[in-house]
């Protein structure tokens, strides 16, 4: 904690076993949005998420697996995502190997960007006028500069290199590559 504290400077922390209910409920787990369970050892991953889901049934969890064999656990105990940094980077290693440049466009894109230019997500909202209109009506890249990559349909769902006849619906998230600035119109644009 100290060390943590002496990089990011002062923040709101509570010091205890996090696999407790009370103190995760003096943390505030109730009225949490997230959390984040990253700790070295699956079985504590796995019972904190089980505490954690039992406590805030709306809760996003995003959950660390140290044996990839763990994920599967860690989806049942209740984590909305599970991340196996051990397999990701093995996978990274290889795709570095094969396929070095769309592997650096993609750092850039999502972690590294030199530029302005960025990979990120905007949601189509309740209410939204394009709930329900063909995507080509909806006009993307011609009102916000953005590039459509993908629609996130839902789940573990995914339309890549989306057609134009495909029908937008509100909850969809539209993934695309641009500018902050272009980002933030194609936010703007899809509330309307």
């Amino acid at each position: 904690m100290e060390h943590a504290l002496s990089v990011v400077g002062e923040f709101p922390h509570v010091v205890g076993d996090s696999t407790l209910e009370e103190v995760l409920e003096k943390a505030g787990i109730q009225r949490a949005a997230g959390l984040l369970v990253a700790s070295n050892d699956d079985r504590a991953n796995v019972f904190l998420v089980i505490t954690a889901r039992g406590l805030n049934p709306q809760l996003k969890i995003v959950a660390r697996a140290v044996d990839p064999q763990t994920t599967g656990k860690l989806r049942r105990a209740g984590a909305t995502a599970v991340v196996a940094p051990n397999a990701l980077g093995g996978l990274r290693l290889a795709a570095e190997m094969i396929r070095p440049h769309t592997t650096t466009f993609l750092d850039r894109m999502l972690y590294h960007s030199t530029g302005d230019t960025r990979m990120d997500e905007a949601v189509i909202p309740k209410g939204s006028r394009w709930d329900g209109v063909e995507l080509a009506k909806v006009d993307i890249h011609a009102n916000t500069g953005v590039v459509p990559l993908a629609i996130h349909l839902g789940e573990e769902q995914y339309l890549f290199n989306p057609p134009p006849h495909h029908i937008v619906r509100a909850g969809q998230a539209v993934i695309a590559v641009g500018s902050g600035q272009e980002l933030d119109r194609l936010r703007k644009h899809l509330e309307t």
